[in-house]
């Protein structure tokens, strides 16, 4: 008879605020609440740090890099990624964005909905490779004539094994 006992690693949650140092802000954003910020929405107790970041203009961008690994021990290592997840604002005022993983463009979503909603999550990846270094990117889009360009984030959050996770 043949036994295979499989380990798992300890993992790690890892979070970064909007307003701590790693996000890196292209073009005009703005923390909520800040002098001349005109923002759509309030901080809430729902957000992180009880601060906000955002943007209404298209184009404006914002991207964090992190490096994690999730393993389950055997023999050997099997590597099975790492996750990332960012939090922010959906509301009436805000509009479409586009998410890109490591230059490439993954989703084109939207943040616009019927009612004012605090820490949603806007986009999760998971199986990201943990043997390097990832840009997790979102960009305000204008998606027409008339429509809303806004984005409000909040916190990222990565996933991996104690001690192999981290932003950068």
């Amino acid at each position: 008879m043949f036994r295979v006992v499989l380990t798992p690693s300890t993992p790690q949650q890892v979070e970064l605020d909007d307003s701590a140092l790693g996000p890196t802000y292209n073009g005009t954003f703005a923390e909520v609440g800040s002098v001349g910020a005109q923002a759509p929405v309030q901080v809430t107790n729902e957000d992180s740090g009880s601060t906000l970041s955002w943007t209404g203009t298209a184009g404006a961008s914002v991207s964090v890099t992190f490096q994690g690994e999730l393993s389950l021990y055997m023999l050997i290592t099997l590597k099975s990624g790492s996750a990332i997840a960012i939090y922010g604002v959906t509301g009436p005022s805000l509009g479409d964005f586009a998410v890109t993983i490591d230059g490439s463009l993954v989703a084109t979503l939207s943040a616009k909905s019927d009612v004012e909603i605090h820490n949603t999550l806007l986009y999760f990846s998971t199986l990201l490779d943990p043997a390097v270094q990832h840009t997790f990117a979102l960009q305000a889009l204008k998606s027409g004539a008339g429509s809303q360009t806004g984005l409000v984030v909040d916190r990222w959050v990565a996933w991996g094994d104690e001690g192999k996770t981290q932003f950068m």
